[in-house]
């Protein structure tokens, strides 16, 4: 039962770090784009900002996964997320 349960937590951690890190990608694909023009990159301050925003982005995505979920098990669990209903 206890193996079940822990089971079960993992799946759900797996569902929400991937609800999470889909915005946080789009984010930070957005980010990279506007990096890559130099009208927006080339102001100093905008730079700063990217840099920001490019931080931002990693601590979320580093947070997003409780440490005690390790990314195997992640990885092995999120297929049988993808048909559960949210």
């Amino acid at each position: 039962m206890e193996a079940e349960k822990a089971q079960t937590a993992a799946r759900l951690a797996a569902g929400v770090a991937h609800e999470v890190r889909n915005p946080l990608n789009i984010l930070g694909t957005g980010i990279e784009l506007f990096s890559a023009d130099p009208a927006v990159s080339g102001d100093e301050t905008n730079s700063v900002i990217l840099a920001e925003m490019r931080d931002a982005i990693h601590r979320a995505d580093r947070s997003s996964v409780p440490s005690w979920t390790a990314r195997k098990t992640r990885l092995s669990n999120f297929k049988n997320v993808t048909s559960m209903r949210w």
